[in-house]
């Protein structure tokens, strides 16, 4: 459960997973100096990720294996 309770509060272990989402930090910084979006918002690191978090969740076995199968 401690696990746990550190990724959710720092993120993901991975070192590629922090690399990707530092290098979108500065890409958004780096387009908001210079750009302006289509929508009129900011940008956000979101914007510039291959994947959003939102995506990266437990799924059951059996489900798991209809997907991978």
């Amino acid at each position: 459960m401690t696990w746990v309770a550190y990724r959710k509060k720092y993120g993901s272990l991975s070192a590629a997973v922090r690399v990707e989402e530092v290098g979108a930090q500065i890409a958004s910084l780096f387009a908001n100096a210079n750009f302006k979006s289509k929508s009129g918002q900011p940008f956000s690191p979101s914007d510039f990720l291959p994947r959003e978090k939102g995506e990266e969740r437990a799924i059951d076995l059996e489900t798991a294996m209809q997907t991978w199968a």
